[in-house]
């Protein structure tokens, strides 16, 4: 169930009460301040920890402001699922098609092409309704899949796997043992990718973010982790090594995460 309401200072505020929830937890996305808390959390209670914790909203939706993809002629997505850039036309273009927006698809690739003088403030929906398309349709098409691959590699059964948008979660896990996946995924490197499966695949057996979740978490992890080092994946070699160096108790899940957040979602 979903509650929400418009903050003079912190804009949208929308409440999400989660029966596995045991506690009030405050997200801000770029779209509203979403706080999750148990079914029965008195509002009172909710509005009270929004007021006590306002200024530090108010600093993180700074933050998260200034992290929001703006999407022009710079941006690409280069994986070995999709590859997405846009481009200008030339100044020299005459007729009505030196003002036309198109954009040109063919299996795993995707070029939009734009007037030369695009103001792209102006059709950032659009732009992102057009990758979001080219995503969902890649997404479809590939993590299914894989899912399945990683599940019989590490003895984990679920009922389903759904790709959905989202601009708050990578992906989750029901307790009914159906996955949801952010179609977000297409945009990250292989080992990202299984990263955020796994993740999720774990929480089949632990539906917490407790201890026995990251060491189950972390074992599977380091077992891909070396698989796709001897296939010669490069991304997972680097993040081996930034793994073997770092103090965190749950190295690869750390390095993962913090590699993840380079990728703000669309």
């Amino acid at each position: 169930m979903e509650e929400q309401w418009i903050d003079e200072q912190l804009g949208k505020i929308k409440i999400v009460r989660n029966q596995r929830a045991r506690n009030i937890i405050m997200r801000v996305t770029p779209d509203c301040i979403r706080v999750t808390c148990p079914p029965y959390a008195p509002i009172k209670e909710v509005r009270n920890i929004i007021d006590l914790n306002r200024d530090k909203i108010a600093r993180q939706k700074q933050t998260v402001k200034s992290r929001t993809t703006t999407i022009d002629q710079n941006f690409r997505i280069s994986t070995d699922l999709l590859q997405l850039n846009i481009v200008l036309r030339p100044q020299t273009a005459i007729g009505s098609l030196a003002n036309e927006f198109t954009a040109n698809r063919k299996k795993g690739q995707c070029t939009i092409v734009c007037p030369h003088a695009t103001d792209f403030a102006s059709i950032q929906e659009w732009l992102k309704k057009i990758i979001i398309e080219e995503l969902r349709i890649q997404a479809k098409t590939h993590l299914p899949q894989r899912t399945h691959e990683l599940a019989q590699t590490y003895g984990f059964h679920y009922k389903d796997v759904k790709i959905q948008s989202s601009r708050t979660n990578w992906g989750s896990c029901s307790t009914k043992s159906n996955i949801n996946l952010n179609l977000n995924i297409v945009r990250l490197p292989y080992i990202l990718r299984d990263y955020i499966l796994l993740h999720e695949l774990c929480h089949l057996r632990h539906h917490d973010h407790g201890q026995a979740f990251h060491l189950l978490l972390e074992h599977v992890c380091t077992d891909n982790l070396l698989r796709l080092c001897d296939q010669g994946d490069m991304t997972a070699r680097q993040i081996a090594r930034v793994a073997a160096s770092s103090r965190a108790r749950y190295p690869i899940d750390h390095v993962c995460t913090k590699a993840i957040k380079q990728y703000p979602l669309i």
